[in-house]
């Protein structure tokens, strides 16, 4: 009854804010209903997810983090990695923490493990304590969607607003990016959020000081939301051509003043910094040199890619300029992929009459990031993750299209419904075909373009990366494997020390070593948070390649057919030579091999 009249006060609150930022509560429902579909299936979807690649710091260090702060406001001692005047020199652990790139979802993550941990009575399992931290990225994939919808609905249309929202939630790489604790996909909500927030700031004061604020937690999130003035300037000069002149007749006169400067503007260049700055700790202390380091970690990234049968990325030279735009095309379920290019055309036809502004916006926000990351000046990437951001601007091209065609149709047969629901099938058909073959497909998806994850490897397209795959390899071998088997994996080792030693990985076993940092007794939080046990069977131990019974080789091909070293020759010799006791697949192609040791 409480919770009754508790939501009975909140209720007219909530739609006096509403109103007061001029969101139609009707949309505001919409949108967060379909904000639910999609944390229903993420949900449902998390425990088939193994852990990528990249999650080993950010899992470390959502927990360093939020113990960090539970040590501060509490003066307990501080993991030597957290500490933000007196730092490691070893780069590595410090990166585990506050240094080295703002991960605003990193922290995030912290919370809601902590949370979870906390309602459970202290106490999660590997599963659910991996679940806990990803749960945060799930929120900004909510975030995403949610805001995808309201964009488009408010610039097109209901209609393509839900169209928009069902092509997000249904595009398979991004779905299955919201499930790692990884950077890309919350900066792609924020990225979001925050054009939708300037959009609307710029008829709106308290818009315009929430653009701001968005911005800043945007580039909070990942250094790509730095993008995003670029995205807005091009917007500026296509879409408001006309009225260029004009202005500058009117500085030249001094009658255009700074008060005709919309204040998102002004929110965008002079409050994101602050919030930027307040959101990193580590900024707090040696301000310029730490941020100027972060403007230098372009350089300390070094990844190969796999294209088109050709090695890119080492000392091999750039990705070609086609890169970003074909691994886009094919890694999007086709009748979004057409849609986007219908929802596409309109927005060039309007960048050329000025007759919509508003889709030029989201034209732009797709293909500003996609030609930076076409340049020559572009960091090597693989997979489509590092250029995420122009997913949710396509899904928007992708609602305004399939709006269209649903439109186009609906005037020749009268069965509106029907219409919505048969394009809504078409979109969202190809996600669920993968889904039913394991979560594998989902994080490797490529579209009947090229004939699926087989095609593509058949077409010379990288598969498993992120080393995904490798969950389907360690509950065979809890199943099958001997008592004591010992097994050797030579790419994303890491990944095995967080199946063996817990969802903190090698930093489990520098704190049960005493090498934490603390010099005296760990509390009872800190050692619920660094204690934790594997998924890994605990008999099964990890062991150096001639002491061990199993052979674990990830079909990254950007390492395995790149004849770079006897090592690597020796991989390529299992695969070519040797039969496996298993393989993980994605879509009928191979992802991970189990090979007995000692075949080659």
């Amino acid at each position: 009854m409480l919770l009754i009249a508790m939501s009975g006060k909140s209720l007219p609150k909530a739609v006096k804010v509403l109103k007061r930022f001029a969101i139609s509560r009707k949309l505001f429902v919409i949108a967060a209903s379909l904000a639910i579909v999609y944390i229903i299936l993420a949900i449902y979807a998390l425990p088939d997810a193994g852990l990528a690649w990249d999650e080993s710091r950010h899992l470390e260090g959502g927990k360093a983090r939020v113990y960090s702060i539970y040590a501060a406001v509490t003066g307990k001692p501080q993991l030597d990695m957290c500490l933000l005047d007196q730092p490691p020199s070893d780069v590595d652990t410090r990166w585990r923490c506050w240094s080295g790139r703002p991960r605003l979802s990193q922290t995030v993550s912290g919370f809601t493990w902590a949370a979870a941990w906390l309602i459970n009575g202290q106490h999660l399992d590997p599963i659910a304590s991996i679940a806990a931290h990803r749960f945060a990225t799930v929120i900004f994939g909510a975030l995403a969607v949610f805001f995808v919808f309201l964009f488009a609905a408010e610039a097109f249309g209901t209609k393509a607003g839900f169209f928009s929202a069902i092509s997000l939630i249904f595009m398979p790489r991004f779905f299955a990016e919201t499930l790692y604790v990884t950077l890309d996909a919350p900066a792609a909500a924020m990225v979001l959020v925050a054009t939708y927030v300037f959009w609307k700031g710029l008829k709106s004061r308290g818009w315009g000081i929430l653009a701001g604020v968005a911005f800043g937690l945007a580039l909070a999130s990942k250094i790509n939301a730095y993008f995003l003035p670029f995205i807005l300037l091009a917007w500026f000069l296509v879409s408001y051509r006309d009225r260029i002149l004009p202005i500058a007749k009117g500085i030249a006169k001094r009658t255009f003043g700074f008060r005709y400067v919309p204040v998102a503007v002004y929110s965008f260049l002079f409050l994101s910094p602050v919030v930027f700055f307040i959101s990193w700790p580590w900024l707090w202390v040696d301000t310029i040199p730490r941020y100027m380091e972060l403007l230098a970690t372009k350089d300390t990234i070094k990844i190969a890619a796999y294209y088109m049968g050709g090695i890119y990325g080492w000392d091999t030279g750039m990705l070609p300029w086609h890169y970003t735009w074909v691994m886009t095309a094919v890694t999007l379920p086709l009748f979004i992929l057409i849609f986007a290019i219908i929802g596409g055309s309109r927005a060039i036809k309007d960048a050329v009459t000025l007759r919509n502004r508003d889709t030029v916006l989201i034209l732009l926000g797709a293909v500003v990031p996609m030609l930076i990351f076409s340049s020559p000046f572009a960091t090597p990437h693989d997979g489509v993750r590092i250029f995420l951001n122009v997913f949710p601007f396509i899904a928007i091209l992708s609602g305004i299209g399939a709006g269209m065609t649903a439109d186009f149709i609906g005037r020749r047969f009268d069965r509106k419904l029907l219409i919505m629901a048969v394009i809504t099938l078409l979109m969202a058909l190809p996600f669920f075909f993968a889904l039913s073959d394991g979560m594998n497909t989902v994080a490797i998806y490529y579209s009947e373009l090229t004939g699926g994850p087989r095609g593509a490897m058949a077409n010379g397209l990288e598969l498993d990366y992120a080393g995904v795959s490798y969950l389907d390899v360690v509950r065979w071998l809890n199943e099958n494997a001997e008592p004591g088997a010992k097994i050797y994996a030579p790419i994303a080792t890491n990944l095995w020390y967080m199946y063996k030693s817990g969802d903190i990985g090698l930093i489990a076993e520098r704190f049960m070593e005493g090498r934490h940092g603390l010099n005296e007794t760990v509390s009872d939080l800190g050692l619920a948070l660094f204690e934790q046990k594997g998924i890994l069977r605990e008999d099964i131990e990890l062991a150096e390649k001639n002491e061990s019974d199993y052979y674990v080789l990830l079909n990254r091909r950007s390492v395995v057919d790149s004849n770079a070293s006897d090592d690597i020759r020796e991989m390529r010799y299992y695969i070519d030579n040797c039969d496996p006791v298993y393989v993980a697949e994605a879509g009928g192609a191979p992802a991970t091999y189990l090979f007995r040791s000692g075949c080659a």
